[in-house]
């Protein structure tokens, strides 16, 4: 998804990207909160895809290009994305440390209370002021030859098809994490503790 929604982010503009990819986020969150079946959880991970894969790289862009439109450095870019990444991963340990803790008195408890919070980047995302395209973009048919390249290269060049291998490997096992608490049930660590790790997890990540 990741091709068809940078095409949109130049046709759109990346605020309105970025408002699109909230709303996505903050519909699945809603559905997964009333998660009743296993077809509710497939399309709500559709959902969320989809979010995921309009969002990718878009608050990056925005944030880039806001930068230079000030007159901003590379420099200053870096040192700010460097600021945001850490500041997700603290302010994601500090909720993580209760999720636990609150999950042990109504498993759901969480999930009513992340809802709010899903909408504040959805808010933050409409105050936003788009900054002016630092370039002109390609036109589809561009778009179209300059990824028929790409596949072109990566099928005649075994370096890339290697780094292609490397990444999908790297990719899935990032989602072990998916299935960490049920590893903490099998052996038999306290529900109240689930958030305790994944705190210093985060923490670890923030300061690493």
């Amino acid at each position: 998804l990741e091709i068809p929604t940078g095409g949109l982010s130049d046709w759109t503009g990346r605020k309105t990207r970025l408002i699109i990819a909230r709303s996505f986020h903050a519909v699945g969150t809603v559905w997964f909160v009333f998660l009743s079946s296993p077809l509710d959880a497939w399309i709500v991970g559709t959902i969320w895809t989809i979010g995921l894969a309009l969002q990718s790289n878009t608050d990056t862009a925005l944030l880039y290009e806001t930068i230079k439109e000030r007159g901003g450095t590379d420099e200053e870019f870096m040192r700010h994305r460097g600021n945001a990444l850490g500041w997700r991963l603290k302010i994601g340990a500090c909720i993580t440390l209760f999720v636990g803790l609150i999950a042990s008195i109504d498993l759901r408890l969480p999930l009513y209370l992340g809802v709010p919070i899903t909408l504040v980047p959805l808010v933050c995302s409409l105050l936003f002021t788009a900054p002016a395209p630092l370039k002109r973009h390609m036109r589809p048919i561009e778009k179209l030859r300059s990824i028929s390249a790409g596949v072109v290269e990566a099928k005649n060049s075994r370096e890339v098809r290697w780094l292609i291998l490397f990444s999908s490997c790297m990719t899935i096992s990032s989602a072990v994490w998916y299935w960490q608490n049920e590893y903490y049930t099998m052996i038999g660590i306290p529900l109240e503790w689930f958030g305790v790790f994944g705190f210093v997890g985060r923490i670890l990540a923030a300061y690493g």
